[in-house]
């Protein structure tokens, strides 16, 4: 008897154990993983997983924002490094892009949301796949920024907090026009 309860304790402590460890964080400390992720993630069978490739990698802080591209999509995630200094996953977002659309796109990450979401900073991404749009016109509440991007290849755009946290009370207002090598301003179809 004394066998039984001593097996069953061992057998419990082994399931607690093993139960406690277990984690649901998504890692991303390097290439291979966030491809690994993006390759399984349900997130992206809407948009499409042909051909992913990461655009670029950019640390802020403790965060890392990749973008990333496929042959009918566009996205990025946000990585922050935790205490045992790994890169969890906290933000990941993707959009399709159809045939006729100029291969940009714009969006508004989060990161720094170690301390919570009310604590984070916006990062303003736009991510080219180079065919043709090779400047960009980028407003966030009035105040504009005009950038280049490559041309002929992938490239990403990250601006960090260009609006002080006493103007998102409103909210933000972030738009993009885009314009090719010439300097003509270029429209979606």
């Amino acid at each position: 008897m004394k066998k039984a309860i001593l097996l069953l304790s061992v057998i419990l402590s082994i399931i607690f154990v093993t139960g406690c460890s277990k984690n649901n964080d998504i890692v991303g400390n390097n290439d291979d993983e966030i491809l690994q992720y993006l390759y399984k993630s349900d997130f992206m069978n809407t948009i499409g997983k042909d051909n992913i490739t990461i655009v670029d990698t950019i640390y802020i802080d403790n965060s890392k924002v990749i973008g990333f591209l496929s042959n009918t999509g566009q996205g990025y995630l946000v990585y922050e490094k935790n205490k045992k200094g790994n890169y969890i996953l906290t933000d990941n977002v993707a959009q399709g892009i159809t045939q006729g659309d100029l291969g940009v796109s714009h969006f508004i990450g989060k990161y720094n949301l170690n301390n919570g979401l009310e604590n984070s900073d916006n990062a303003y991404i736009v991510i080219s796949n180079g065919d043709t749009v090779s400047k960009v016109e980028i407003s966030i509440n009035g105040r504009v920024f005009n950038k280049s991007l490559k041309t002929g290849k992938p490239s990403m755009i990250l601006l960090k907090d260009m609006v002080p946290k006493s103007e998102y009370k409103d909210g933000v207002n972030f738009d993009c026009r885009y314009f090719d090598i010439n300097n003509n301003e270029l429209k979606n179809e």
